[in-house]
């Protein structure tokens, strides 16, 4: 398989453990490895994408990038799409643009994963109204400053976050009682966009719950399931490991296997073959879709393997482009006859 991955900055793939992982079994499995930046992509004069990447290696086990060689993607190609929009914000524009320009690369028979077009449905915490009302907190999305307080007065303590961005960045905690900065925090937020107001969960001071879907279902190896209980540092409500909250293992529950049942059709259905759930009690607070991690932790804590299914699922997708092409073009058609 000849697997090019495409992340924010090639330089910086080894600050993503998941995706570093995911590289280096590819590597060991004898899959030709390259790694771009979503900046050095381009569409040619013909209509081709090509591609600045580093062959990626191991020494002494772990990944290394080679110099840059130039790439003109075509059919022999699998495309990992390992980006994080959400650390990126000041060039949110480029990851559009590049996912718009592996849809074309899809269209020339060169097999991507996640799907682009699904990426694109997801690029923003919007992509959280896939999950049935029952499973997701009561939530406002505006840049209005007068629904976002009338929101935060019916409901009482809730979150306030930027409606794109990740790793926790600019996530507030609104207190009832303490009200005196929100006009602020809602100038500062709803500045370049909008503003995601959410009615506070009480379990979330325990923290939360990523669960890793694969192909629309818990990754699950020997009976042991992919889930990665995350908790708060000292003094934060915020459970995010970049804000200094910790990983912990967790068992399956139903409440969990109800929520995978409930979301993973449609992620099935957008092509979103690796996604992130964050759950605070029986809530889903955000779907992960671009580069969810939490593998090597979840491998560590259950002693088993979970990056080898991934994997398995790109080499199988690589295997059936046909197939997978046909599906994404019929979707296309049915969703055009609903317009």
């Amino acid at each position: 398989m000849n697997l090019l991955c495409v992340v924010n900055e090639a330089a910086q793939v080894h600050t993503a453990a998941t995706t570093t992982a995911l590289l280096e079994a590819a590597v060991a499995r004898g899959h030709t490895v390259r790694i771009c930046g979503a900046g050095d992509i381009s569409v040619g004069a013909t209509g081709q994408l090509d591609a600045i990447a580093h062959p990626g290696h191991l020494e002494s086990g772990r990944l290394a990038l080679g110099s840059t060689v130039p790439l003109v993607l075509d059919e022999s190609h699998t495309v990992l799409i390992r980006t994080n929009p959400g650390r990126d914000t000041a060039r949110a524009w480029m990851h559009e643009v590049v996912l718009r320009m592996l849809v074309m690369a899809q269209d020339q028979g060169v097999c991507v994963i996640n799907d682009p077009a699904g990426l694109l449905a997801a690029s923003s915490k919007l992509y959280l109204s896939i999950v049935p009302p029952r499973f997701r907190p009561l939530t406002l999305v505006s840049r209005d400053p007068i629904l976002i307080r009338a929101f935060f007065s019916e409901v009482g303590r809730g979150v306030l976050k930027p409606l794109t961005g990740s790793h926790g960045r600019d996530v507030f905690l609104i207190d009832p009682s303490r009200r005196e900065n929100l006009n602020q925090i809602i100038a500062v937020l709803t500045r370049d966009g909008f503003a995601m107001a959410q009615a506070f969960i009480p379990e979330a001071p325990q923290g939360d719950t990523r669960l890793l879907m694969l192909q629309g279902r818990p990754l699950c190896v020997s009976g042991k399931t992919a889930a990665v209980r995350r908790v708060p540092g000292a003094g934060d409500f915020r459970s995010n490991i970049s804000a200094g909250g910790h990983a912990m293992p967790i068992e399956m529950t139903e409440t969990l296997a109800m929520i995978a049942e409930a979301v993973g059709p449609r992620l099935q259905e957008d092509g979103i073959h690796l996604a992130g759930l964050d759950i605070i009690g029986e809530k889903v607070v955000e779907v992960n879709t671009f580069s969810p991690g939490g593998l090597p932790d979840a491998s560590r804590f259950y002693g088993v393997d979970f990056i080898a299914p991934v994997l398995d699922a790109v080499e199988h997708a690589a295997q059936h482009p046909q197939r997978r092409q046909a599906r994404r073009r019929s979707q296309a058609s049915m969703a055009a006859l609903k317009r």
